[in-house]
């Protein structure tokens, strides 16, 4: 399964994750890397500094859960806050590059 198809998966399953790429991240790492996810004593989710390289990053994550959302209109944010501030960043975008 493709970085696309796993992002769309998470988005269709957890409404959390359309709103907040932190929590997209934290289920797709736990998802498809469960082996490479830890929990210190407090409880706090972390992956080894080693392991990095072995993961898929954040901005891939990011970039396709904005494809998805932007291009596809599917899965989009439920949070009025969120939409309103990802409305106005890609107002500001177009604007910038003369649109």
């Amino acid at each position: 399964m493709n970085v696309k198809k796993r992002v769309y998966s998470i988005l269709r399953k957890h409404k959390e994750a359309r709103n907040n790429d932190i929590d997209l991240y934290n289920i797709y790492l736990n998802y498809f890397y469960p082996k490479l996810c830890r929990v210190d004593n407090e409880g706090c989710f972390y992956i080894r500094f080693k392991d990095l390289h072995l993961v898929t990053s954040i901005q891939t994550v990011i970039r396709f859960r904005a494809k998805i959302q932007n291009e596809n209109r599917l899965f989009l944010p439920t949070e009025p806050e969120v939409i309103y501030k990802r409305f106005a960043h890609n107002k500001k975008m177009l604007s910038d590059l003369g649109h």
